[in-house]
């Protein structure tokens, strides 16, 4: 609870607590909005050796929100058989284009090989992270 210019406790509320706490194997969520993007949503879930994340950009609240649209959309993905080929995936190094040679490649962190699996944590770390102090600043603004 906060006190909001002296009213009192107002209860602060959030949809990453509930798709952390509510959805299992959830690793990280975050929610936002911006004029461009609009509702947005980013997650992961691990379950049974498997990991699934989701995007949404420019998404609806409506029928539900997000972090419910998120949890039936890896509800069904987690119960397609281990067998079914994936959609893409992002352990692979991008390929560059004749054009876009010239630009220097990023250096991977330390101990991240471009075939690294686990490499994607980075990216979806870097946005909550960049979400989080968004956030926190917003709160901030507002707190004065």
């Amino acid at each position: 609870m906060q006190r909001v210019n002296g009213y009192g406790p107002v209860p602060l509320y959030n949809q990453n607590e509930q798709f952390l706490t509510t959805v299992p194997g959830a690793l990280a969520a975050k929610t936002g909005y911006t004029d461009a993007a609009q509702h947005t949503f980013v997650g992961a879930v691990s379950r049974h050796g498997r990991r699934l994340g989701v995007v949404f950009l420019r998404g609806q609240r409506w029928p539900s929100d997000q972090w419910q649209q998120a949890t039936d959309l890896m509800n069904w993905g987690f119960a397609l058989p281990s067998s079914t080929a994936p959609v893409g995936h992002l352990d692979s190094p991008l390929v560059a284009t004749p054009a876009a040679r010239h630009v220097a490649a990023a250096p991977l962190p330390a101990g991240v090989t471009a075939h690294d699996p686990q490499g994607w944590w980075f990216a979806v770390g870097g946005l909550v992270l960049i979400a989080a102090a968004a956030s926190w600043r917003i709160r901030r603004a507002f707190a004065r």
